[in-house]
């Protein structure tokens, strides 16, 4: 920053050859638009990453909104399994009592 802050100053009179005063400013145009360009790769890559993290967050979402009836389902069948072994268990008809 310093440098391109100094090379502002040699587009004044205080270089007396313009070719060179040229020079230094194609040069100083060119490192502008480096760093500019650097800039927004940096800047584009954080914005992909992003959506890409958004993307996976949004599909596994919907997958786990999948597995949830699935789930429910599951430990419906687990509770009436244990319920019935229970019943077996302290000799309670199963036609005594409803489900």
């Amino acid at each position: 920053m310093l440098f391109f802050n100094y090379s502002m100053f040699l587009f004044t009179e205080l270089v007396p050859n313009v070719e060179t005063r040229y020079d230094v400013g194609y040069f100083f145009v060119a490192m502008s638009v480096a760093i500019l360009s650097f800039n927004l790769a940096i800047v584009s890559w954080s914005m992909y990453k992003d959506a890409l993290f958004d993307r996976k967050k949004r599909a596994a979402e919907k997958a786990w909104q999948e597995i949830e009836p699935i789930k429910d389902k599951m430990a419906e069948f687990l509770a009436r399994r244990t319920q019935i072994k229970v019943r077996k268990a302290f000799g309670i008809e199963l036609d005594d009592i409803g489900p």
